[in-house]
C-alpha cells in the first residue's frame, strides 16, 4: 500500500511538471510573437522572467509536497537529496522543452542550506490513536487523517491555540456506511455523516471536508489562528486510521519519535520535511539575463 501511494505520488508529480512545461510553453510563444511585433528584447526577456518565476513557485510547492510526502526520511540530508535529485530531473525536462526550440535558457537551483525544514507525523498503516504523538505550538500545513470506518468505534483530535479550541469527535454511523463527524469548542456544528469511499473516509482537517467533499466542517486553520498544539484521544481498541500532519521546526514541540528508530508503520513516527524551499531561477534570453533568489512556502503558511 505504501508503495503504490509513494507511485502515485510520484506520478502527480510527473504530470504537474509535464503541465508547468506545456503552460509555460503556450505562453512563452505568444512573448516571441510580441517580440516579433515590437523588437523590445530586453522587456520580452523581462516579461518572460516574471512569468517564469511564478510558474516555478507554484510548481516547486507542488512538487515539494509530493516529495515530502513519498516516504519517510532518516536524517535531513536524505530530505535534502531527495529534493536535489528531483530537482536536476525537473531541470533536465525545462532544457529539452525549451532549449531545442526557443532562444531560452532556464534553470532552478534548490538551495538546501537557506532552506527550512519541518516535521511531518506519520501513521503510515492502520494503527489505533497515539496520545503521545501531539504537537504543540507549530505552524500546521497540512493534516488528514484517513479512517478505516469498518474498524473504526470512535475517537477525537482537539486543536488549540492557547485561546480557544476546536474538537473533531469523529464515530462510526449508527445508523449506515460512513463515519460521523461532529465539532465543539470555538466553532460548533452539529453532528454530519461523511460517506466513505471502499471501507475508508479521508478527512482533510485543514481544508474543512472530505476527499471528493462529500461533507464539511470547521477547518481550525479558518476559525482558530495559529501556532497550534494538538491533541488525540480515544481507546486503543476502537480506532484504525493512518494520518498526516505537517509542522514548522524539527526539535521539541513534537511527540512523535524519528521514523529511523520506529520500525512498526502502525505506530505514528516523526521525518523530516521541507517546510520553506530556497531556490534560485535562471533565465537567459539573447543578450539580458535575469537570476532570483526566492522562499517558496510549500504548504502556503509563510516562512
Amino acid at each position: 500500500m505504501v508503495t503504490d501511494e509513494r507511485g502515485q505520488l510520484l506520478l502527480v508529480a510527473a504530470i504537474t511538471v509535464a503541465v508547468f512545461i506545456v503552460s509555460f510553453s503556450v505562453v512563452f510563444n505568444s512573448v516571441v510573437f510580441t517580440e516579433q511585433r515590437t523588437g523590445g528584447d530586453a522587456d520580452v526577456a523581462a516579461s518572460g522572467a516574471t512569468l517564469f518565476n511564478h510558474e516555478v513557485r507554484e510548481t516547486t510547492s507542488e512538487l515539494l509536497i509530493r516529495i515530502n510526502h513519498a516516504s519517510v526520511y532518516n536524517d535531513s540530508s536524505a530530505i535534502h537529496d531527495a529534493v536535489q535529485n528531483n530537482t536536476s530531473r525537473y531541470n533536465v525536462l525545462l532544457a529539452e522543452s525549451y532549449g531545442d526550440s526557443s532562444p531560452v535558457s532556464v534553470n532552478v537551483t534548490y538551495d538546501e542550506v537557506n532552506s527550512t525544514l519541518g516535521s511531518r507525523v506519520v501513521q503510515r498503516s492502520d494503527g489505533s490513536i497515539d496520545p503521545t504523538s501531539s504537537v504543540t505550538d507549530r505552524a500546521i500545513g497540512w493534516f488528514t487523517l484517513n479512517v478505516n470506518a469498518s474498524e473504526t468505534e470512535s475517537f477525537e483530535v482537539t486543536v488549540d491555540n492557547q485561546s480557544n479550541s476546536l474538537t473533531y469527535d469523529i464515530e462510526r454511523n449508527s445508523r449506515g456506511p460512513g463515519l460521523n463527524i461532529t465539532t465543539s469548542g470555538y466553532a460548533p456544528q452539529p453532528t454530519v455523516t461523511c460517506q466513505q469511499t471502499g471501507d475508508r473516509v479521508l478527512f482533510d482537517l485543514v481544508s474543512g471536508s472530505t476527499f471528493r467533499g462529500n461533507c464539511t466542517f470547521p477547518s481550525f486553520q479558518e476559525e482558530l489562528t495559529g501556532p497550534y498544539d494538538v491533541t488525540f484521544d480515544g481507546g486503543t481498541d476502537e480506532t484504525s486510521l493512518r494520518y498526516e500532519l505537517v509542522v514548522n521546526g524539527t526539535g521539541t514541540g513534537v511527540g512523535a519519535s524519528d521514523c529511523s528508530v520506529v520500525g512498526d508503520p502502525t505506530i505514528p513516527c516523526r521525518s523530516d520535511a521541507v517546510w520553506t524551499a530556497h531556490v534560485v531561477t535562471e533565465y537567459d534570453r539573447s543578450r539580458v539575463s535575469y537570476e532570483r533568489a526566492q522562499n517558496v512556502s510549500v504548504y502556503g503558511g509563510g516562512v
